[in-house]
Parts: C-alpha cells; sequence; structure tokens
C-alpha cells in the first residue's frame, strides 16, 4: 500500500482517474492525510462519490483547524458541503460554531436547515 506521501503526490495529478483513486485511498488513512486535502476532496469531489467518505474522514478528525475549516464551508455554494459542514461542526462540540450554526436556520435547504 503506497504512503501518505505517495497518495498526496499521486492526488496531485493531472489525470482525473488516479487523482479519484488518491482520493480514495488518502479517505481510508483519514487520520494521516493532510486535512487541507481532506477539506479539498469534499469541496470538488462530493459528487464524484467520495462525499460520504469525505464526510466520515473529517468526523475522525479532532485538531483545532477543522473548526474554521467547516464554518468557512458554511458558505459554500455546494449544499450538500454546507450539509457536512453543519454535521461536523454538530459533532465537533466547539461552543464557537454555534452562533455559526444557528445561522443556518434560516438555509433554503432543509437537510441544512435540520
Amino acid at each position: 500500500m503506497p504512503s501518505i506521501q505517495e497518495w498526496v503526490q499521486m492526488y496531485s495529478s493531472q489525470n482525473r482517474e488516479v487523482k479519484l483513486r488518491a482520493a480514495q485511498g488518502l479517505l481510508l488513512r483519514a487520520e494521516e492525510a493532510p486535512l487541507e486535502i481532506l477539506v479539498e476532496i469534499l469541496e470538488t469531489l462530493s459528487w464524484e462519490g467520495l462525499g460520504a467518505n469525505a464526510e466520515r474522514a473529517l468526523l475522525k478528525r479532532r485538531e483545532h483547524d477543522v473548526v474554521p475549516k467547516m464554518i468557512a464551508l458554511l458558505a459554500s455554494k455546494d449544499h450538500f458541503v454546507r450539509e457536512v459542514a453543519c454535521n461536523i461542526l454538530g459533532h465537533s462540540g466547539d461552543r464557537t460554531a454555534t452562533p455559526h450554526l444557528l445561522r443556518m436556520i434560516d438555509d433554503p435547504h432543509m437537510i441544512d436547515r435540520k
């Protein structure tokens, strides 16, 4: 199995298939994968069948940087990305996320409001 560094290198490939396979490999090793790449996978490859895996991977991460990154994603144009960000923030237990989550009550998509 490739190392994390090898997965990251493959993820930067211009070949879409290589990038998707590398993203899958990185999601399987979520605890070791760079947080920035996991967030990028959520933002750019969710509709390629990787959205649920990206959400699971990000839910495993507990470092402080997760909360501000998810707060930023609440402004995404993609309702699925907003939904995942809400879920991760809700599970984070970080009270600084509360006012940001309360703003989502007015989101046009029901699942994001939930």
